[in-house]
């Protein structure tokens, strides 16, 4: 796996729910300022929302103004526009939400509706609901996550005004983690690591390698790395260093056993080296002697160990999304009395 391409490609189901977390964080306080865009690329055909345009990525284009964010022209923040169990939850607080959900939904209006260079909130978009509809109740259903949060740190005597870098949120889970009796009640979304699947795997496909099966047709057939069909062809540093190693422990032709870095778990048969076929992105020099190239193959099983504080966290965020999907929610009338842009 190539270094300078190096992704942790965890598969934990808990990953995207700390990235939402982190999102909450970022568009928390919204209504006291405008929100910064993220930067997107540039798209040939976009959408564009008043003051905003939606480029590739789904995201206002930087140095833009969110439209969304603060309703400029809006000023009744204070509306109580939803409850989720009993409580309140405000305008504002969806407006801190709106344009977030407007870029998260990008994707599926323009495939409903390619022609549109602008997004229309009157479409009927989904379960005969308009596009503006589906966006206001989603805003409301986030407001209504963070609430979540919110009376869990009120019932628990936690604060949710918790000094450190962390959203509260953050706080709030980090605290539950220290917490055995915080945790006992989350204890019950635990999974187990199934590193151990993806490692019976790999066992099997190198004992196939070393029986002589083709390795090139394993590559092709098992392997979860796009690599090229003359493998890879690099200078010392441009791998990862356990994969560098153990390519220089073998001899030309020679199989690993099972080499484990942080993209999953390798079986590596080194090959000679080709410097017409020096892997883009290498800090090999043009002029490289042919005896400081190194040349292997791999057949990759992408997996990720997970530590027992990420599957804490994972049943944590997991029970928190068990409160959202059983919370009663409630969208009154005053949801619609919000300006779609």
């Amino acid at each position: 796996m190539i270094a300078s391409e190096r992704i942790k490609t965890r598969v934990l189901t808990w990953l995207c729910a700390v990235l939402l977390v982190l999102a909450l964080a970022v568009l928390t306080g919204c209504n006291n300022g405008a929100q910064e865009p993220a930067s997107g690329d540039d798209n040939p055909d976009p959408i564009t929302t008043g003051t905003e345009t939606v480029g590739d990525s789904g995201t206002a284009d930087s140095g833009q103004e969110d439209e969304f964010c603060c309703h400029d022209d809006f000023e009744d923040f204070d509306m109580v526009v939803a409850t989720v169990n009993g409580i309140d939850i405000t305008a504002g607080e969806v407006v801190d939400y709106f344009g977030w959900t407007v870029d998260m939904l990008v994707w599926e209006y323009v495939a409903m509706f390619p022609d549109d260079t602008e997004f229309n909130f009157d479409r009927n978009f989904r379960d005969d609901l308009t596009f503006g509809r589906v966006v206001l109740e989603y805003s409301a259903r986030m407001a209504a996550h963070l609430r979540l949060y919110y009376g869990f740190a009120a019932a628990n005597d936690l604060g949710w005004d918790m000094q450190g870098p962390m959203h509260p949120a953050d706080n709030v889970i980090f605290t539950i983690l220290e917490d055995p009796d915080l945790f006992a009640p989350f204890e019950q979304y635990m999974q187990e690591d199934d590193f151990h699947i993806f490692l019976e795997k790999a066992e099997e496909l190198l004992e196939r390698a070393l029986a002589g099966e083709d390795f090139d047709e394993l590559v092709a057939t098992y392997s979860d790395d796009g690599m090229p069909p003359e493998g890879y062809t690099f200078v010392a540093g441009d791998m990862v260093p356990e994969f560098e190693a153990a390519t220089l422990e073998l001899e030309i032709g020679e199989i690993s056993g099972l080499v484990i870095t942080d993209f999953g778990i390798h079986i590596i048969k080194r090959i000679e080296p080709d410097p017409e076929n020096i892997f883009m992105g290498s800090r090999a020099a043009p002029d490289t002697p042919v005896e400081d190239l190194l040349g292997a193959k791999h057949i990759l099983v992408m997996a990720s160990q997970s530590s027992d504080e990420d599957r804490m966290v994972a049943a944590v965020l997991a029970g928190f999304e068990n409160k959202l999907e059983t919370a009663d929610i409630v969208f009154l009338d005053t949801l619609d009395e919000i300006p779609l842009g």
